[in-house]
């Protein structure tokens, strides 16, 4: 298996960033209009559902994140550790 571990970290760095930039999504106004006030209502009843699973998704990923350079350094110092176990032989 070959992992490039610069390519990795890279992807890695993405993956926090695209977490951490999560941009909130407006409210409409139009709730409050008669003739389309349920409309907009519910609408922004998705967006809060929307919102809710978003940040859910974001906080997987920061999760992810982290798991993943424990994963890359193991792997990493596995590596280091059986080059120097071959040069010693």
């Amino acid at each position: 298996m070959r992992i490039d571990p610069d390519h990795a970290r890279t992807l890695i760095a993405q993956l926090a960033n695209d977490a951490a930039s999560l941009v909130p999504i407006a409210h409409s106004v139009g709730a409050s209009l008669p003739e389309l006030g349920s409309f907009f209502a519910a609408y922004n009843s998705c967006l809060d559902a929307f919102m809710a699973r978003s940040t859910a998704q974001c906080t997987r990923a920061e999760i992810l994140v982290d798991k993943a350079l424990h994963s890359l350094e193991a792997v990493e110092n596995a590596d280091t550790s059986l080059a120097f176990s071959l040069e010693t032989l």
